[in-house]
């Protein structure tokens, strides 16, 4: 379960990811949690229905370590291990954008 607070009775949620997930977060606005993790694949969660993603994203080329949501924007900022970020579209689930460092490190401030 992902949570700040000891959840009451009843009211854990498992989200079942081959690998495990390395980070999240949680979209207000559009009710959903995004996750990135180990396999290299972005899932967007309705948090009340956790059998199964309402959609995945590919194409980081090693874990991702970070994720960030811009509720305003409706974008979805990622960031991996190689060193890539890339920017997707929440609503039409697409990669906009993808930003490489070849010759320094990417740390995550998002």
């Amino acid at each position: 379960w992902i949570s700040d607070m000891a959840p009451a009775p009843g009211d854990q949620k498992v989200f079942k990811v081959t690998k495990g997930m390395t980070t999240f977060d949680f979209c207000q606005k559009n009710n959903v949690l995004v996750t990135g993790g180990r396999d290299q694949v972005i899932r967007i969660w309705n948090p009340f229905v956790t059998a199964q993603p309402i959609g995945t994203l590919y194409g980081q080329g090693s874990p991702v370590f970070s994720i960030k949501v811009d509720s305003i924007n409706d974008r979805i900022y990622s960031v991996s291990n190689d060193n890539t970020v890339k920017v997707w579209d929440l609503i039409e689930q697409n990669c906009l954008c993808t930003l490489i460092s070849a010759q320094h490190k990417v740390y995550s401030t998002i």
